[in-house]
């Protein structure tokens, strides 16, 4: 091996793992995105009342607003399951609304529940194992707490899981799952206040956690074409005038291009309205501070032990 070739080799290695490490990060991105398809959830210290649920659906049917809400109802819990041969124990997640809202895996077989759908049920594939010995459970009859459904879909999950819809009058729902596109935090509380949901205990931003985990996985590749940049700079100074005025032409024009697809990645409330405003960026600091103490707050469910897995392996990466 020749000495040139030598010491090209650890830059190859380090420029493959770069490339890897920047592809797990985004993958996180979009494995955090799935698990927050709504942007803003509230979370009850109190189950919700059947009336409470009721209204709050009719309202977002019937009320007339900027933004349409629909809001998807759920709670997870523990239940007995019986397949056609042997008994379960297993996680449940309990909705009313729209399933994916709720737990939005990676289906290995069918499709998720559809809404309201109350003589259907999804499985982990940990369950389908367990109880079927395969995957291949779709159209498979499982009695949950009494009731026979029909499996419509088998998820990518290594714990025992079901989901399945539950009325409102059974379903003792601790957890709301607003979708609605640019929908605020100050919105999400309106709309609970005025809907008799009444104000709740935590709320996890989810829109603004991927656009965090999506702009952690940017940073590293920022860093290193603003170290190309500066390297570039440095070596044009050795060039002839008009080759370095076209490289600092491509280099500003470049610039220009790609700062409103840098500023589309960052939520709007992250942007302030004057940068000099020094107020806003302390203010953004507790604002921040404060969704982070609440967010490890939380009571823990499946989907924020796994979203906090995911935010750690974004950190590690």
């Amino acid at each position: 091996m020749s000495a040139r070739a030598g010491r090209r080799l650890p830059v190859l290695l380090w420029m493959l793992a770069f490339v890897v490490l920047e592809l797990l990060a985004f993958g996180g991105a979009a494995r955090l995105g799935r698990l927050y398809a709504a942007p803003l959830s509230l979370r009850y210290a109190r189950p919700l009342t059947a009336g409470q649920v009721e209204a709050a659906l009719d309202d977002a049917a019937g009320a007339q607003r900027e933004r349409t809400v629909s809001p998807t109802f759920w709670r997870q819990g523990t239940t007995a399951l019986k397949g056609p041969a042997q008994a379960a124990d297993a996680g449940v997640l309990w909705y009313w609304g729209e399933a994916a809202q709720v737990f939005p895996g990676e289906y290995l077989a069918g499709t998720a529940p559809g809404p309201w759908d109350e003589a259907g049920c999804a499985v982990s594939g940990a369950l389908a194992w367990q109880l079927w010995g395969s995957l291949d459970a779709v159209g498979q009859r499982l009695e949950v707490e009494g009731a026979v459904r029909t499996v419509r879909g088998v998820f990518r999950e290594k714990k025992a899981l079901v989901l399945a819809a539950s009325r409102p009058a059974a379903g003792a729902f601790t957890a709301v799952e607003l979708a609605a596109a640019g929908l605020t935090a100050e919105e999400a509380r309106a709309f609970a206040q005025n809907c008799g949901l009444g104000a709740p205990d935590f709320m996890v931003y989810g829109e603004g956690l991927v656009s965090l985990a999506v702009l952690a996985a940017w940073l590293p590749a920022a860093v290193l074409a603003l170290a190309a940049l500066v390297r570039l700079a440095l070596w044009s100074r050795s060039w002839p005038p008009l080759a370095r005025q076209s490289f600092w032409l491509l280099a500003l024009v470049g610039a220009a291009l790609a700062l409103p697809v840098l500023l589309g990645l960052v939520p709007g409330w992250l942007l302030p309205g004057r940068w000099s405003d020094f107020g806003f960026w302390t203010g953004l600091a507790q604002r921040l501070a404060a969704q982070a103490e609440e967010w490890f707050s939380l009571p823990p469910t499946l989907r924020e032990v796994q979203a906090k897995g995911l935010l750690l392996a974004q950190v590690a990466l």
